[in-house]
């Protein structure tokens, strides 16, 4: 992040316009700074008020840690719970667990409802999203408010 934002406030101390589009990795506090403003980049959801799922976590990780947690916290404990739930259906082996996954219903996590294909890859859309006004926020709430 702070190669990113080294680069970016180069970028428009050159007053160069031309938009900029980030990979999900811009999803961070370090990066709130003006000089990101209008950077368009994906990011998993991850909206603490969305859900029951989501709400619990951020409670949960705020007693523990007092601090709110981020994008990467959140999928962190997605991926330790899966991988839990995985094991407790179908025991350690690797091989059992690909399997379940790619089989597996639905699952809710604190991201979201997580499904995985024959291949492996979870079946999950970002949500394009902009750097305004000092907040992350989605690209269509964006366009919405500015009227673009």
């Amino acid at each position: 992040p702070e190669e990113m934002l080294s680069f970016l406030k180069a970028f428009r101390e050159a007053n160069i316009m031309t938009p900029v589009l980030a990979s999900r990795s811009f999803n961070d506090q370090l990066l709130l700074d003006p000089a990101s403003d209008g950077v368009i980049f994906p990011r998993d959801p991850f909206e603490p008020e969305r859900t029951a799922r989501a709400r619990e976590f951020n409670e949960s990780y705020q007693a523990k840690f007092g601090a709110e947690p981020n994008i990467w916290a959140a999928n962190g404990a997605d991926a330790v719970a899966l991988l839990a739930e995985a094991i407790e259906q179908v025991g350690p082996n690797p091989d059992d667990i690909r399997t379940w996954l790619s089989q597996m219903p639905d699952w809710e996590g604190a991201c979201g409802i997580f499904k995985f294909d024959s291949h492996g890859d979870v079946e999950k859309l970002p949500i394009i999203s902009i750097y305004h006004d000092g907040q992350f926020m989605g690209y269509n709430d964006y366009k919405e408010l500015t009227g673009s």
